[in-house]
């Protein structure tokens, strides 16, 4: 993702695991947050409904492979994402 959006030059990816990043004044200077994720990850509540009001603002959430084996104790994740992991076959 990095690399495309150099080489685009149409949008620059900023990487963390630093999920205080997760703040409404943060979440500001983002289009889009993408999770490439597994497991209940450590984010408070307020981390939680600031991305939340971040997407519900219009702004963009991309889920990629495992980001559907997150969250499994957050009901508002699963409607974020539409469904959870069920195991490879």
């Amino acid at each position: 993702m990095t690399q495309l959006g150099s080489n685009s030059g149409a949008f620059e990816v900023i990487a963390t695991e630093d999920t205080s990043e997760f703040s409404t004044e943060n979440l500001e200077r983002y289009a889009a947050v993408m999770f490439y994720t597994t497991g209940e990850l450590p984010m408070s509540a307020a981390q939680k409904r600031a991305l939340l009001k971040f997407v519900r603002s219009g702004r963009g959430f991309l889920g990629v492979h495992s980001a559907t084996d997150t969250f499994y104790t957050w009901p508002d994740y699963l409607d974020l994402v539409g469904g959870y992991f069920n195991g490879h076959p």
